[in-house]
């Protein structure tokens, strides 16, 4: 706005535009907050085999009843298995190390390297110093470029559009049933496109 009356009138501070919108009671626009970016601008290498890196990210979907669900999805990236898809009502960083503690315990194996997103689960202190404690390294993509993590993305769109689309959930115990079955027949009774088959 500030902009267009200097155009039409000349200089003048954009302090006092303010103002006026003020006093006329009209909304100032807000200012948008930058995404931090937890990262460094560097090429994420190709898996070249299973469990040398894996991709991490959150689906959103609702309960019958409005509340909302959240499901951690957790994908291999050479052989796209899905390793985790877990629904619960909230995250917190400290939940999402438990998860990843409790796969690597099972699998007996850890990745080398998780890619994600910069959200606030997994640029809590916890998942940093757990991620360091563990000696794995946690790849950030910079805000805004979701094709930085295209595996776990390209995997969503399938989860949304082959479970969480077309089932409506009562409530969290119901989601955790269906989505497990679900997970189960997406690992073991379908062919997925990997890496070595290219």
């Amino acid at each position: 706005m500030t902009v267009m009356i200097r155009r039409e009138f000349g200089q003048i501070n954009h302090k006092r535009v303010e103002r006026l919108y003020t006093l006329a009671g009209l909304n100032l626009p807000k200012k948008r907050k930058k995404g931090k970016w937890h990262g460094v601008r560097e090429h994420k290498p190709q898996a070249l085999y299973p469990h040398q890196s894996w991709s991490m990210d959150f689906v959103h979907d609702r309960t019958e009843n409005g509340r909302t669900i959240r499901v951690l999805n957790v994908v291999d990236d050479y052989s796209r298995e899905l390793i985790v898809c877990i629904p619960e009502h909230s995250f917190t960083g400290n939940r999402v190390t438990r998860e990843l503690d409790q796969i690597i315990d099972a699998k007996a194996v850890k990745p080398r390297s998780i890619t994600m997103d910069n959200g606030t689960e997994f640029t809590s202190r916890a998942f940093i110093s757990w991620a360091y404690r563990q000696k794995i390294h946690a790849h950030y993509i910079q805000p805004g470029k979701p094709t930085q993590n295209a595996y776990v993305e390209s995997f969503n769109g399938k989860f949304r559009d082959e479970c969480l689309n077309l089932n409506w959930f009562k409530n969290l115990k119901e989601a955790k049933e269906i989505i497990e079955d679900w997970k189960d027949d997406y690992n073991h009774h379908r062919p997925h496109s990997d890496t070595y088959g290219v």
